[in-house]
């Protein structure tokens, strides 16, 4: 009786482990994957309905308009803090202060800064500098990672670099400046 038992479960052995290994994933997944997404919805419903009773009560949109404006207080004063209370100086000279700021920190040394025309669109005025500097990879790599950490004030549009004999690189970079238009 016993050895019957055994034969009849080593032969359904493989469909077993199969049929376990699939609701053990099916467990796993829906614990990684659909648990979180329902708590997400909860909590975005629950938002929402805290909003939409906002709307629907006499002072909900006073409400609603200082929450927002706080929020951009918020991020206004997170904005300064990166660039540095940047935007309350003037035109490009700050704009190129902090280059200048940022490529000392990285150890590099300009050989030539070379600003371009400018343009203009609704919100920024457009300074594209072509900067030749002497550096090394690691320094280069520093300061690129420090002017990709603000893009709302500068943008790498172009970068070639050409090595040198004693070990060192020249490069030249196209870094446009944003300076928005309340500023000029």
């Amino acid at each position: 009786m016993h050895t019957e038992l055994l034969n009849r479960i080593s032969k359904e052995s493989l469909f077993i482990f199969i049929f376990s290994a699939a609701l053990f994933l099916a467990a796993v997944s829906i614990q990684r994957f659909i648990i979180p997404q329902l708590v997400q919805y909860r909590q975005n419903s629950a938002i929402l309905s805290g909003y939409l009773e906002l709307i629907s009560s006499e002072n909900g949109y006073s409400q609603i308009r200082s929450e927002i404006e706080n929020k951009i207080g918020q991020l206004q004063k997170k904005v300064n803090r990166q660039t540095g209370n940047i935007s309350e100086q003037a035109g490009l000279s700050a704009f190129l202060e902090a280059l200048i700021s940022k490529a000392r920190a990285s150890d590099i040394r300009f050989v030539k800064m070379q600003p371009q025309a400018e343009s203009k669109n609704e919100d920024f005025t457009l300074y594209p500098v072509i900067l030749e500097m002497s550096t090394t990879y690691h320094a280069l790599g520093q300061f690129v990672s420090s002017l990709e950490k603000t893009p709302f004030m500068f943008k790498i549009e172009r970068l070639a670099m050409e090595s040198k004999a004693e070990g060192g690189i020249e490069a030249k970079i196209l870094v446009t400046c944003f300076i928005p238009l309340q500023n000029l």
